[in-house]
């Protein structure tokens, strides 16, 4: 009903936001682009608390781990 009312769905437009909010916070991290980016959202993470917890059972390398670890973004 929201979609013939409105022509647009919330969730959906809530789900693009979140999306792109997450695919910028994770490029931040050393040595990740849009690819690894979206391959982590693809997981399931979209904090870098999910990342920290390895959801989805993604993979850092050291340098990205040391970056997670203490918040250090670029």
């Amino acid at each position: 009903m929201e979609i013939v009312s409105t022509g647009d769905l919330q969730r959906l437009e809530t789900e693009r936001k979140n999306g792109m909010e997450s695919l910028k916070l994770f490029k931040g991290i050393y040595g990740v682009g849009s690819a690894r980016a979206l391959e982590f959202i693809t997981a399931g993470c979209r904090t870098l608390d999910d990342i920290r917890e390895r959801k989805g059972n993604i993979k850092l390398t050291a340098g990205q781990e040391v970056c997670v670890l203490y918040r250090i973004l670029g």
